[in-house]
């Protein structure tokens, strides 16, 4: 039996980390739905108005499903390319992990009996360690992929890290409306990324 060159051995450590970083994430995206509240009422109306009780959860929910799932995403994209992972990516690895199991936690806070503004602090700053950290994944891995296509992920990460930055002290001045923020941020840094790559050609 042959044994496994280096590249072999290379190749499997990486789908490990894959694997079990996909699990991480389906379980805190599963946990996600557990805290949600359920509508109550006797008619339809009452329970209409249960259910619109409780929007602040729900939007809460879905924000941190789509931020959940951007954060899988980019993890399998610049993973893409990869030939092997140093142990310092793994370390980070594991990190940036951490953040994705708090995050449940934080959505909790932000809509349970804590301040709000205290909430949209601590969710704000776990939302900019993770985009922090997988910016420094990316500069510790080896891999064949084209230099534009780190750079954009880079440049994604940084602009939601400074989304999440900018959004922390609006909601001590506008209060819930500082989650427009979140929603519109995106959207508006994507916008000027296609706009300053379609200048450079």
């Amino acid at each position: 039996m042959t044994a496994p060159n280096d590249a072999e051995v290379e190749k499997a450590l990486t789908e490990r980390l894959k694997f079990f970083s996909d699990a991480v994430i389906a379980i805190a995206m599963t946990l996600l739905a557990l805290e949600l509240p359920v509508p109550a009422g006797e008619t339809a109306g009452e329970v209409w108005r249960s259910f619109g009780e409780g929007w602040e959860e729900y939007l809460a929910f879905l924000i941190t499903f789509w931020v959940i799932g951007q954060q899988w995403m980019n993890h399998h994209s610049f993973l893409r390319y990869v030939q092997g992972v140093p142990h310092s990516f793994v370390r980070l690895n594991l990190l940036w992990l951490l953040t994705v199991v708090i995050t449940p936690f934080a959505m909790r806070t932000l809509v349970g009996d804590a301040s709000f503004e205290f909430g949209f602090t601590l969710y704000g700053i776990v939302q900019v360690c993770s985009a922090l950290i997988r910016f420094f994944m990316i500069r510790k891995i080896r891999a064949d992929g084209p230099d534009a296509f780190y750079r954009d992920i880079q440049l994604r990460l940084i602009s939601l890290a400074v989304v999440f930055t900018v959004a922390i002290p609006f909601a001590y001045v506008i209060g819930h409306w500082a989650y427009a923020i979140w929603v519109a941020g995106p959207a508006v840094t994507g916008g000027l990324r296609r706009l300053v790559a379609r200048q450079r050609r």
